[in-house]
Order: C-alpha cells, then sequence, then structure tokens
C-alpha cells in the first residue's frame, strides 16, 4: 500500500494519535503539492523542531519542543495565511524566548498574527473552567474566521457574523464583545498596533429581562430548597443556592464565599471580587446567618461551600445548576434563570415598602440609577401607591 493511500484510510483519526511521522526538506513547492484531507505529519529537516500537520480542514505549522520532560505542540500558524519563511522565523523567536528562560508557548510579535491565536490566547487566560466554557461558546461564533490576519478582517466580516446571530441579540453582542477584548489583549501581549475589527460594531438592543419569582412560585421554591438540604448529594449546592435567595448576592460572589470575609455576622465582599470593582458590605439576615454560622463550623479548607476530598484538590463550589433545575422541577417553575434569585429579593423589598436607596445598597450596586433601571417596571405602582397614601392624609388633614 502506498503510503498516500494509507493517509486516505486514516482521514478519520485525531492527528494527535497518529503514530507515522516524515522527515521531509520542506520547501515552498513541497507545501504547495499538500492537499487538505490528506493527512499526514511533515517534520522539516532543515528547521529542527518545524513540523507541518496536515489535517481534515486545514494545513498548520507546529512547534515541536519537549521542556522539562513535557512536550509542547504548539500551533504558530496556518499556511498559506503564513509564509514558510514567516513560519521558521517564529520557530526561532521562540526556542530563542526559551533559552533566555521565557515561556515557550507566551506569544511573539509577529506583523500578521491569525484572528485564531488571538481566540487562543485569551481563552488561555481564563482560569474559572465555567467561565470559559461560556466564552468558548461566545467566540465558537467567530470559527470561520479563525485562519484570517487581524490586519485583513474588517468591520463588514464581523458584522456578517454579528448579524447571522440576531434572533439571539444577547448571544450576537456578547460574542462581538468577547471578540474585541480578545483581539485587544492579544495585541498588547505582542506589543503591536492592530486596528480592532470587532470595535465600533452597532450592537442590538436588548430586552432586559425582568423575571422575578412569583407570589405563589416564591414559597414552593424556598419548600424544595430547604427540602434538599437533607439531600446527601445537593446540601451544598441547597444552602448556596438558599444564600443568594437570602442576601441577594451574585452567585460568584456566594460560590466564592470565604470564612475569612464574614465577621460579627457581617460578609464583607472584597471590591476584586465585586462587579463594580467596589467593597460590599452585607449584613446577614437571620436565615442567611443560621445556614452560613452552620458551613463555618464545618469548612476545613477556607471556603463555606466547599468542593473536594482533600486540601489540594478543595475548591468552592464552581456551579449550582444540577439542583436548582431540581429544585424548579421540585416547585412546578419554568423559565427560571439562577440571576433571576437575586432580581427576586430586589422585587420583593421594593414590593414590601422597602425604599430604593435601601434595595441598592442591598443588592451592591453602584448607583440607585442602576437599580431604577433594573426596577423600572415596579416604580410606577409604587409612586401611584405613595401618591394615593398622600392625598388621603390630605383629605384627612393629616400627614
Amino acid at each position: 500500500m502506498c503510503l498516500k493511500e494509507y493517509f486516505r484510510q486514516q482521514k478519520s483519526n485525531k492527528m494527535g494519535k497518529w503514530a507515522i511521522m516524515i522527515r521531509e526538506k520542506i520547501t515552498v513547492s513541497f507545501l504547495k503539492k499538500l492537499k487538505v484531507g490528506e493527512c499526514g505529519k511533515y517534520a522539516d529537516i532543515d528547521t529542527p523542531n518545524l513540523q507541518v500537520w496536515v489535517g481534515k480542514k486545514s494545513i498548520a505549522y507546529y512547534l515541536i519542543k519537549k521542556v522539562d520532560g513535557r512536550q509542547h505542540n504548539i500551533n504558530i500558524g496556518r499556511y498559506p495565511d503564513m509564509t514558510l519563511e514567516e513560519a521558521r522565523q517564529e520557530v526561532l523567536k521562540k526556542l530563542g524566548a526559551l533559552a533566555n528562560h521565557e515561556s515557550i508557548s507566551s506569544p511573539s510579535a509577529r506583523k500578521n498574527p491569525l484572528l485564531g491565536e488571538a481566540i487562543d490566547f485569551f481563552l488561555a487566560e481564563i482560569e474559572n473552567p465555567k467561565t470559559k466554557r461560556d466564552n468558548t461558546s461566545f467566540l465558537e461564533k467567530f470559527s470561520a474566521l479563525r485562519g484570517r490576519k487581524i490586519a485583513d478582517l474588517t468591520k463588514a466580516d464581523i458584522s456578517l457574523v454579528h448579524a447571522s446571530l440576531r434572533d439571539t441579540p444577547v448571544m450576537a453582542n456578547h460574542a462581538v464583545k468577547k471578540l474585541a477584548t480578545a483581539i485587544s489583549r492579544f495585541s498588547k501581549k505582542l506589543n503591536i498596533a492592530i486596528e480592532n475589527p470587532a470595535r465600533g460594531i452597532k450592537l442590538y438592543p436588548e430586552k432586559p429581562r425582568l423575571r422575578f419569582l412569583t407570589e405563589e412560585e416564591a414559597p414552593r421554591i424556598l419548600e424544595a430548597l430547604k427540602k434538599l438540604q437533607n439531600s446527601f448529594r445537593h446540601k451544598v449546592q441547597a444552602d448556596a443556592l438558599l444564600v443568594m435567595i437570602y442576601t441577594g448576592q451574585r452567585k460568584s460572589n456566594v460560590l466564592s464565599m470565604a470564612v475569612s470575609e464574614i465577621q460579627n455576622g457581617i460578609w464583607v465582599i472584597p471590591a476584586e471580587k465585586s462587579k463594580s470593582r467596589k467593597e460590599i458590605v452585607v449584613p446577614l439576615n437571620e436565615y442567611a446567618l443560621e445556614i452560613v454560622q452552620r458551613r463555618q463550623e464545618k469548612s476545613k479548607y477556607g471556603y463555606l461551600f466547599e468542593t473536594g476530598r482533600n486540601g489540594k484538590d478543595c475548591q468552592h463550589l464552581q456551579d449550582v445548576r444540577k439542583t436548582f433545575d431540581t429544585a424548579c422541577q421540585m416547585a412546578g417553575v419554568t423559565d427560571c434563570h439562577i440571576h433571576d434569585l437575586r432580581r427576586t429579593l430586589g422585587s420583593w423589598m421594593l414590593m414590601s415598602g422597602i425604599p430604593i436607596s435601601v434595595v441598592s445598597k442591598t443588592l451592591g450596586h453602584s448607583s440607585i440609577a442602576i437599580t431604577e433601571q433594573v426596577y423600572a417596571h415596579l416604580l410606577p405602582g409604587k409612586i401611584a401607591d405613595a401618591t394615593t397614601e398622600a392625598v388621603s392624609n390630605m383629605l384627612k388633614g393629616k400627614a
């Protein structure tokens, strides 16, 4: 069997599992003969550590280097977007950086980086698994543009992708924003000036979500979560969800609650954790305090909502989706998001006659204007009630 025929039969294999490597004098004419789909790996004789990988959808240059016992397979660009000479120079730069005790994985400055490189760099910087998944889902919308040079992309290219997502305006807008951030951070890392094609795209109007738990739903959700507190599988997540409801704080802040943040019944969320980048002081009510004190006593590694079996593996909870979905099913509640729990407390405080300034302070909004914007749908009713009471007092001649 000829080698070419062998490659054809192996198209369904993943490149990373191939055992065959062909040493070849890679030239421009050799590259022109390669065809996408005729999978193979070729090691350049003239430039050690440079390989050309032919896959099902693309042809790419790779730097292969073993460092401290670990082999690094670093994608440095795609052919023909990157020339052979550019690939060789890139390999030399990275090997030079390694000799100077720099990271071999760090991007090095090139005049024409690819969009895919910016996206990969941005995602690699994200440590939180859920945040990485969310950002990956947004940036996957631009997968067709990954092999394009950023300098060659235009706002029209990005706008076409944005327009294709018009049925989901929030998703469309987030995708463009994340792409703009990825390009900006990558160009800053490379210390090169690149016109950001994702900046200045006209975003779709986003209808704010007004959902909160109603008079019928709130008691049922609370009852379901209290039952789940007795379940070995759900008890930690149920406690966390109840604290979200009782305090109105964001999921990320509740899940990462540290014992050191709580003193004398007051929870102080550090500025670096808050969305507004300002410290948030949360006096804990009796419902939240009961859970917090109980979990403080059980804490082994400094978090209230811990996961992991030992100190090395232990971390705080990353998500509560399974328990939340279970509670919604038990309570017969549909179309409810976890963030709606935060909006529920704010809505019920306003409906209970609490001043909007207190609600704003409770939720940690940076200004009352933001609170008014989020809860604008409830304010007309509150104003009508207030003016009715004022007129009634005037008729009685008594304030």
